[in-house]
């Protein structure tokens, strides 16, 4: 009877055993899909911020270049054009015209070669 007591224990025991395995084999496997579930949450609003930043990159640089395009190009002129205007000015103001309008010839023909470039 002793011993009939104990291989009852004994069943009882490793029933527990097996339930405790199952309930933990079974948490264990609730606790991988709620990760999976929160990784790819996680993933999806990383894609989501990530099309976001593309689409207003994508703005900013077409507002960019949209103002870049309507700002005036101002060139840098070379040393020899805004000497010849210099002179140019200096001619005019001493009333030698005929020297001004060779010099505003020649620095017209210059300045369209340099915005040409």
């Amino acid at each position: 009877e002793e011993f009939a007591v104990l291989m009852r224990m004994h069943a009882t025991q490793e029933e527990d055993e097996r339930q405790l395995e199952t309930r933990g084999a079974e948490g264990f496997e609730d606790a991988e899909r709620t990760w999976a579930q929160r990784l790819q949450g996680f993933q999806q609003h990383a894609d989501e911020l990530m099309a976001q930043l593309r689409a207003k990159h994508a703005a900013e640089m077409t507002a960019l270049w949209s103002q870049m395009q309507a700002e005036a190009f101002r060139p840098r002129f070379t040393p020899r054009l805004l000497e010849l205007r210099r002179r140019e000015l200096k001619a005019a103001r001493v009333n030698n015209f005929a020297l001004a309008h060779q010099l505003q010839s020649e620095a017209d023909n210059l300045e369209a070669y340099e915005t040409q470039k």
